[in-house]
């Protein structure tokens, strides 16, 4: 394959997306990040390590009402922006679709209290989780990243405003153990006027009257992105959710605030790769170019994913320190031991969404998370019961490293040229495919 050089147009418009996705990334991971040797030094390791529990269903609830739209929404929206009508459809029933799994949710929140464990014991702490779930849901990021227009920047300027919001009154309004559930309610509460905000800006622009059988045939298109989600969740948040029934809370808490750290330092590429995205989508007729930057794209997360990993774990003292404070220095050796997921989860986040997806190849994606949640999930739990938090580490390294087997396999397959240069006949056969 002859590659050359490539320009995009409107270069000034996608900086500007890779700096607005910055800011969303500092407003929903880093400022965040902030707020930890806080509420470590106030809520103590017991509080603390249940807050970290609680912050796990968010993210379950979030996934939940995402569904597939943060990759299947994005890729429909990009193959159509000149399309006004088609986007008004895709963005009036997914804001239907996103009702309908919310509505789901709080139910099946209800049914399931009796049984999650801890919720008896925080009845608050769990349905102010729910909430602030629901809220990181119905955030329209998929939407206006999709449009690719540079309306990204007001959803990063609202993010950053309420994120910082939130940062100052948690600091004004949480002071002892018993404050802990303040935590979670000023969350739920800061996202979702925000977001609620900005589809109603959304809607006087792309809104058309939506039905539920379209709702419905949407999330039934993009029900592939949701199932291997699923599995992520379950090796995920789930697993971690499990693992709160085994280990002691200071346990746990060691364990999610490295889990933490380490997504944190992966989740530095984001802005990047969220931007390059809609991007590569919008490229199916360009196969060439396509290559092009998805090689130039691995390339460089392969290299500073590494440099990353081996950094994390020389300077581990020092994160954690800086992070939690000296009381929590005897948890280095868990964060330690993580550091080897950063170049594996960064590079599934390449191989996957980067390559797979828009080669049409978003099954096999959803295989590998299927195959990860199998064997990592029962692996943990096992090890975990036996050797404490040191089994319970095992979890994100068995998924990790079970995933980016399995991609790599069907992208070496699929798309050849990506790691050797190939002749325009193989080029055009690859393009074929997809």
């Amino acid at each position: 394959m002859n590659i050359v050089p490539f320009r995009w147009k409107g270069r000034r418009r996608i900086v500007n997306t890779i700096l607005s996705f910055g800011g969303i990334q500092a407003a929903q991971i880093f400022l965040p990040l902030l707020v930890l040797p806080y509420l470590a030094r106030i809520l103590k390791a017991d509080a603390f390590g249940m807050i970290m529990y609680w912050n796990v269903v968010p993210i379950i609830v979030g996934f939940v009402l995402d569904w597939g739209f943060l990759l299947g929404g994005v890729r429909e929206i990009a193959s159509h922006r000149d399309d006004a009508d088609r986007l008004s459809v895709v963005w009036s029933n997914g804001l239907l679709a996103k009702f309908l799994l919310a509505i789901s949710v709080i139910s099946l929140s209800c049914l399931l209290f009796p049984i999650v464990p801890h919720a008896k014991e925080y009845p608050s702490a769990f349905f102010w989780a729910i909430g602030a779930g629901v809220a990181r849901g119905v955030n329209p990021l998929w939407f206006l990243q999709g449009l690719g227009d540079g309306s990204i920047r007001r959803l990063a300027l609202w993010d950053v405003g309420s994120s910082t919001v939130l940062l100052l009154l948690t600091f004004a309004l949480v002071h002892e153990p018993q404050d802990g559930e303040r935590y979670l309610a000023l969350l739920a509460l800061c996202k979702g006027g925000v977001y609620l905000w900005l589809i109603t800006g959304i809607c006087r622009q792309y809104y058309q009257k939506p039905s539920i059988k379209a709702a419905c045939r949407l999330l039934w298109q993009t029900r592939i992105f949701f199932w291997g989600g699923i599995a992520g969740q379950l090796y995920g948040s789930v697993a971690q959710l499990a693992l709160g029934g085994v280990l002691p809370a200071r346990d746990m808490g060691f364990f999610l605030a490295a889990d933490k750290i380490v997504r944190a330092m992966v989740s530095l590429s984001n802005p990047l790769t969220q931007t390059l995205f809609p991007e590569i989508c919008a490229l199916h007729g360009d196969h060439n170019t396509r290559i092009r930057i998805q090689q130039l794209t691995l390339g460089a997360c392969l290299l500073l994913s590494t440099c990353a990993g081996a950094g994390l774990y020389v300077l581990a003292p020092v994160v954690m320190q800086i992070a939690l404070g000296k009381s929590y220095i005897e948890s280095v050796w868990v964060l330690q031991s993580l550091a080897v997921v950063v170049p594996l989860l960064s590079l599934n986040m390449i191989l996957g969404p980067q390559i797979l997806v828009p080669h049409g190849k978003e099954t096999t994606l959803a295989l590998a998370q299927v195959v990860a949640a199998l064997i990592s999930v029962p692996s943990a739990l096992f090890l975990a019961h036996h050797y404490g938090l040191a089994g319970a580490i095992s979890l994100p390294i068995i998924a990790e490293g079970s995933i980016f087997l399995i991609v790599l396999t069907q992208v070496i397959r699929t798309c050849p040229c990506i790691f050797s240069k190939c002749s325009d006949r193989a080029s055009n056969k690859a393009s074929g495919r997809e």
